[in-house]
């Protein structure tokens, strides 16, 4: 039986570009300057994972996304990747992380695949999140962290590498892994099949973001982090410019017995001599 695998993709912003966002922050106006679009680097990743596992035992591989008109574009960058078909969930609104999920597990739902591969983060938000939710959208059990993947009697097996340390989990199938940018190095793409891709047929269908459940704002708002107050050491007024000095150079934790030793290099080091002694510290 030929493993099925879909590959979830995104098209983000290219950041290395100036560009101009509108007044609320989250559109980019076209007509200052023209914004770049590329496919999401943690995607490219998985997208070479799926490719890959192709390669080693077989699988029909499909790219999905979900986006604008302009969104098929990153689906045409996959076809020139050497995926079997894409598919373009085409939505005319903006959707968040949540709505996102939603949108594609239903889809998923539709397709029954046996593997979903997804990069860890986008560029545009890095939230981390949509890999998550979609798997729990979906009912389906989720690795993290990947940087290699390997398929085996029905079990995915992923190889993960965390802050410190790597590990090795499997699950069976049907599952999620999201897929950091490390491990592989994605595969040159010739000027042939870059050129062939647009020829490609691409599926679309249209999606309707109102009949997706309403967005959570307790996980999807974006907020600053909490400041708190930090309480700082001022010097005392009466004391002189000299150790004022030293009081903020110390980060004002000079002790207010503390003594200052004035005089010849000898004398100052006679008198620390004899502090040190007087507290039997030498």
């Amino acid at each position: 039986m030929t493993l099925s695998i879909i590959v979830c993709v995104k098209q983000v912003l290219f950041d290395n570009l100036p560009f101009v966002p509108n007044g609320e922050g989250r559109l980019i106006l076209d007509h200052e300057i023209r914004p770049v679009y590329a496919l999401n680097p943690a995607d490219r990743y998985a997208l070479e994972h799926a490719i890959r596992l192709r390669q080693k035992q077989g699988a029909f591989v499909v790219a999905l996304t979900l986006g604008p008109d302009r969104a098929k574009n990153v689906l045409k960058t996959c076809l020139a990747r050497g995926v079997d078909a894409a598919i373009h969930l085409v939505s005319a609104g903006d959707t968040d992380t949540w709505q996102s999920a939603a949108l594609i597990a239903q889809e998923l739902h539709d397709r029954r695949p046996d593997l979903v591969l997804c990069g860890e983060e986008s560029l545009d938000d890095a939230s981390a999140v949509f890999g998550p939710i979609l798997a729990e959208r979906l009912g389906w059990p989720q690795l993290t962290h990947a940087v290699s993947l390997e398929v085996t009697n029905g079990e995915i097996f992923a190889h993960r590498q965390l802050e410190r340390v790597r590990e090795t989990l499997a699950c069976k199938l049907p599952a999620l892994v999201t897929v950091r940018a490390l491990g592989v190095e994605p595969q040159y793409v010739s000027v042939l099949r870059a050129m062939l891709a647009p020829s490609q047929k691409i599926e679309q269908r249209q999606v309707d973001r109102n009949k997706c459940p309403p967005s959570q704002p307790s996980l999807m708002e974006n907020r600053l982090p909490r400041t708190f107050p930090r309480q700082l050491s001022m010097p005392a007024p009466t004391l002189s410019a000299e150790e004022r000095i030293g009081f903020l150079i110390s980060g004002g934790r000079v002790q207010k017995d503390g003594n200052i030793f004035r005089g010849t290099p000898e004398y100052a080091a006679e008198k620390i001599f004899q502090f040190l002694k007087e507290r039997t510290l030498v």
